[in-house]
């Protein structure tokens, strides 16, 4: 299995389904995560999910079908 420790990965749609199972998988694999969905409790819940990991989870609440509307977001 590869390591991705020191490393953040950015997961779109991270909060739930086939988005938050490869969140998962990077967690275990050792990377900090940035989480990216629409609704802010199931980000929150997918975060309190994956602390279990031990890994740094962040969250960004963004439609990103209206990036005009992202300020600051990298």
């Amino acid at each position: 299995m590869f390591r991705l420790d020191g490393k953040t990965a950015r997961v779109t749609g991270g909060s739930k389904g086939i988005g938050f199972g490869l969140a998962q998988g990077l967690a275990e694999a050792g990377a900090d995560l940035v989480l990216v969905a629409r609704g802010q409790a199931d980000l929150e819940t997918a975060r309190e999910k994956l602390a279990e990991t031990g890994r740094r989870i962040e969250i960004a609440t963004c439609d990103l079908l209206h990036t005009d509307k992202i300020d600051g977001f990298y």
